[in-house]
């Protein structure tokens, strides 16, 4: 007998075994029972028209599609966890395919009509795993709470959709092993008045200077009474406790999304109606600056501010894991109202060697706030690195010396930009450099892309 022949006979053995199952159960119930196999064989397709699935056994997909039809709500549930390769939702109208129990699909879940409820529970895709041909009429709900997540390792994402949920990533840097969360139960808390029946929570390993961009995806179906038009990003950092008005940078009401650049970090975002809510301080600009080996100025402006209380500094070291606050400076305008630019400083003690993070938290009368983008300043000043190099011109041999920092790597470029040599330096000894043929070179610190000398060969 050939491959083909025994495919088809194990296609319709499966089927075989599905209609008893459904024979058996009666009642419009698939059910594995505890103890039974189920292994789908090939690419067999098997259609529960109008009936639950409740899995207390084992069921092996392998690459079959399961697709759920009919006129009325169907159920998954079960004992044991069920993993899918291809789900299908296939329902009339508005009718439900309604989760009991979390599922993990391997492949895709296909949407061509009806929705799927969450129903506190949630959906795990694999890694290459993706929605396909979700719409306004056929799509996944969840009003009670639960997730559709993905988790996969993600580089420099360049307007990337992981598994088409609607959270399109941009970012700079690589954020590393990734989960995105899709929720539909209306955020709430602390600073949202109201908000869409969507929300991503967007979790990298690598989550700070993303200088990243975010496009939040949404269906008219979830507005829940928001107006478009005025629609803003909002994010929270403690899931959904507390949230602070991130503005926007583009809107699309006809492509159904907003978009925000310049993000420094990942976390959960919503989107809200701004119409109601007016804004304490607007063009908030902030800058930091290291000015010594032990001096950091911090200056900000704004265009105009209104019940703005004040602002609180936040500074995190790299060798930390929160931000911590080191000051707070208040409104400088006459009840903290101010239809004109107003400017602000203030200079922080700080020796540290490594990286430090700063940024505002600017606070309302009201207690909200919103957060300002995140600078980073170095441990060393830059004007107190120096490198130098002697004689000029040379005739083909001449020393080398830093300051400022205690040992680097001497790069030298030709003018062509080709890297001729390097080696290591540092500021207890001179360092001889011989041998170059005649012409004019570069000279480069590896880790100090500001500081560099030119070196002319006769």
């Amino acid at each position: 007998m050939d491959t083909k022949a025994n495919e088809i006979i194990m296609k319709q053995i499966s089927l075989f075994f599905a209609l008893i199952f459904l024979w058996l159960a009666g009642d419009a119930q698939l059910i594995v029972t505890p103890g039974a196999q189920w292994v789908n064989t090939g690419t067999v397709k098997i259609t529960l028209n109008d009936v639950d699935f409740i899995n207390n056994g084992s069921f092996t997909a392998n690459n079959s599609v399961m697709q759920f039809s009919g006129s009325t709500g169907s159920n998954i549930s079960g004992s044991s966890a069920t993993t899918f390769y291809d789900l299908e939702i296939a329902k009339t109208g508005l009718n439900k395919l309604t989760l009991l129990s979390n599922i993990d699909v391997a492949s895709k879940i296909t949407f061509t009509s009806g929705l799927i409820d969450l129903n506190q529970n949630i959906i795990s895709l694999a890694a290459n795993a993706y929605l396909q041909n979700e719409s306004e009429l056929s799509r996944i709900i969840g009003p009670l709470g639960g997730e559709v997540s993905i988790t996969l390792v993600l580089g420099n994402p360049s307007n990337y959709n992981p598994g088409n949920l609607g959270a399109v990533l941009t970012t700079n840097v690589s954020l590393g092993s990734t989960t995105i969360s899709r929720g539909h139960k209306t955020p709430a808390g602390t600073g949202l008045q109201s908000a869409v029946n969507r929300y991503y929570s967007i979790n990298p390993s690598q989550n700070t200077n993303l200088d990243g961009t975010l496009r939040f995806k949404y269906f008219d179906a979830e507005l829940n009474a928001q107006n478009e038009n005025t629609m803003e990003m909002f994010k929270s950092i403690d899931n959904g406790a507390t949230w602070s008005n991130q503005n926007f940078s583009t809107r699309d009401i006809a492509a159904n999304y907003v978009e925000k650049i310049g993000i420094p970090s990942f976390s959960r975002w919503t989107l809200s109606s701004n119409g109601a809510v007016v804004l304490p301080v607007t063009g908030l600009q902030f800058y930091a600056k290291r000015i010594s080996h032990d001096k950091v100025l911090l200056d900000w402006k704004t265009i105009q501010e209104l019940n703005n209380r004040g602002f609180y500094i936040e500074r995190r070291k790299e060798n930390e894991n929160n931000f911590s606050v080191i000051g707070f400076v208040n409104s400088i305008a006459l009840g903290g109202n101010s239809s004109f630019p107003l400017q602000y400083s203030l200079s922080d003690d700080n020796t540290f060697t490594g990286k430090t993070f700063y940024r505002l938290k600017q606070t309302d009368i009201d207690n909200r706030f919103t957060y300002s983008e995140i600078r980073v300043v170095n441990g060393d000043a830059t004007n107190a690195i120096t490198l130098t190099a002697w004689p000029i011109p040379s005739a083909g041999n001449f020393t080398v010396s830093i300051e400022g920092i205690e040992k680097d790597v001497l790069l030298i470029y030709d003018m062509a930009g080709k890297l001729i040599r390097q080696q290591n330096i540092s500021s207890s000894m001179q360092q001889k450099i011989y041998g170059l043929t005649p012409g004019t070179y570069i000279l480069r610190l590896a880790g100090q892309k500001g500081i560099q000398q030119k070196m002319i060969v006769q």
